[in-house]
């Protein structure tokens, strides 16, 4: 889901909740998990972080960019204090340090201007450094691209990520303000729902067990359909929680067409015996994720419930 991936691996020993994290080895050579997307004034940022020991130098942890150059940027130093900057400026740094092994929920707040703009670094929720005035280090009032960085070559720690949200400060409340410390839950089916139509079957006994895999096999096991319009939707697992606020879902379909020429696929959800259609989005001959993100639930246009999603089916429409 990443545009590029910086050489960092996942698995259960990085999670903080749920099953799996991000994890980077500094004594290892790493690029940035950088991600695009479209160019925003203001970011907002959370993730849990952990390192496993002081490190050697200074080193970002987060960072918004503007086509590749940075913007501003959140920096753990030697002594464990955090440092914002602008561009390579450092523009203010925390009294307060991070202890090893221990995670914490960071949250970076970007809002870019070249005067009035604000930096602002969050630890579990407590205001740790703040900064107002000139955040734009280019041309540029927006950035385009977010990443998560643990370059190698400094060493001495292993570094984790979990649990991240990103928000662009366009949406209505409460997705346009932090967070606060998230937990992010990833569910994958489970069961048959109420469509079971695409045509083909492959390397599965049924339709939903053919799209349950993590990481996804590609073309090990699928469904696939040319016709117009046919639908397939799966039962969901359940999250964790019984009790929670959910400020939004992302729906991730991976797919790709096999003919040539135009193939579009939508994302069908269904609850109570009622179905909700998405937008529908081109497929390439590559498997691709089609991201959508659904802040409130689309049928009932009412934030969503731990019942609502725990009862609700996904899965897809030929296009």
């Amino acid at each position: 889901k990443w545009t590029a991936s910086g050489g960092g691996t996942i698995g259960a020993a990085a999670a903080r909740t749920g099953v799996a994290g991000l994890r980077v080895d500094l004594n290892a050579a790493n690029n940035p998990a950088t991600l695009t997307l479209d160019a925003q004034g203001t970011w907002i940022k959370g993730v849990a972080f952990r390192t496993t020991a002081a490190i050697g130098g200074a080193m970002p942890i987060i960072r918004t960019l503007d086509a590749g150059t940075v913007q501003g940027s959140v920096w753990l130093n030697a002594d464990m204090t955090l440092s914002l900057r602008r561009g390579a400026v450092t523009v203010a740094t925390s009294t307060l340090s991070l202890l090893a092994n221990v995670f914490y929920y960071i949250e970076f707040r970007h809002v870019i201007a070249d005067a009035g703009g604000i930096l602002e670094v969050r630890v579990d929720g407590a205001v740790w450094a703040t900064f107002t005035g000139d955040t734009q280090n280019t041309a540029n009032a927006t950035a385009n691209q977010l990443s998560l960085i643990g370059e190698g070559g400094i060493g001495g720690a292993l570094w984790d990520f979990d649990d991240l949200y990103i928000l662009d400060g366009t949406g209505a409340a409460p997705n346009n303000t932090y967070w606060g410390n998230t937990q992010i839950e990833a569910i994958v089916p489970t069961g048959a729902g109420n469509y079971t139509n695409w045509t083909t079957l492959f390397g599965a006994p049924t339709h939903w067990q053919a799209e349950d895999e993590v990481p996804p096999d590609e073309d090990t096991s699928y469904v696939e359909s040319a016709v117009l319009n046919q639908q397939d939707t799966y039962a969901m697992g359940n999250i964790t929680p019984v009790s929670a606020t959910i400020n939004g879902i992302q729906v991730l379909m991976r797919a790709r067409t096999t003919l040539a020429g135009a193939a579009n696929v939508a994302r069908l959800y269904r609850n109570a015996a009622v179905d909700n259609q998405g937008a529908d989005i081109a497929l390439q001959t590559s498997y691709n994720y089609a991201r959508e993100v659904l802040a409130l639930d689309p049928i009932t246009a009412a934030a969503w419930t731990v019942a609502r999603v725990n009862s609700m089916e996904m899965g897809a429409v030929v296009r």
